[in-house]
């Protein structure tokens, strides 16, 4: 968004602050465990009213996972807002909308100048876990997201007796995409030479919980 774009949104905001009842906003952030693997860095608002705003707010969120947002972009009744958490090192809110489309995003809610600050929790955010049918010969399971080098690990020892591992700890979200390894040893010796034959990247279904991911091999 250019500067004159970012000062008439602030002021569209003003004008409509001054006409109507409005609130701050407090969003929880995913990125505290066990919810979410991967680090918000950028969070990104989409109203058609107030236009797109974009907030750096990493190592800015309270023990609970909120964020406040300051009075520049307030909460108003009948106005709808779209978020999206942008798990990713850049840290620069004005980059944000140029990032690419790994992010976590809500469905479009509804604002609520009721309460203030308005809260929105985890809950508006688009999750399921995840129950993994693992290789018979799998001992380790790594999972990856969005290509990241960073590797979850589990002991896929512990699955049921069709095969299937769940952690309900690890939550899939909508427009991620997760990598599965496995490995014939344990997460300890876990290394190249005794590696399972890879799996596709897969996108979540989030009509189901869990998502249920089969052996594609």
């Amino acid at each position: 968004m250019s500067r004159l774009m970012l000062k008439l949104a602030v002021a569209d905001a003003e004008v409509l602050g001054s006409r109507f009842e409005t609130s701050q906003i407090l969003i929880q952030i995913p990125g505290q465990n066990p919810e979410y693997t991967g680090q918000t860095g950028c969070l990104q608002f989409v109203s058609p009213e107030l236009g797109i705003r974009a907030f750096d707010v990493y190592e800015k969120i309270d023990s609970n996972g909120f964020y406040l947002v300051d009075d520049s972009y307030p909460a108003m009744s009948n106005i709808s807002y779209t978020f999206y958490f942008y798990p990713t090192l850049t840290h620069n809110s004005t980059e944000c909308a140029s990032i690419d489309n790994k992010y976590i995003v809500t469905p479009q809610l509804i604002g609520n100048n009721k309460t203030n600050p308005w809260r929105i929790t985890r809950s508006a955010i688009p999750y399921v876990g995840i129950k993994i049918q693992v290789p018979s010969e799998a001992v380790t399971l790594g999972i990856s997201v969005n290509n990241s080098v960073s590797l979850d690990f589990f002991s896929s020892i512990y699955k049921d007796d069709n095969g299937y591992f769940y952690s309900n700890n690890y939550l899939a979200y909508y427009n991620f995409q997760y990598d599965f390894i496995f490995w014939s040893a344990p997460p300890n010796e876990a290394n190249i030479s005794n590696q399972l034959p890879t799996w596709p990247i897969m996108r979540p279904d989030l009509t189901n919980d869990p998502w249920v991911v089969n052996n594609p091999n």
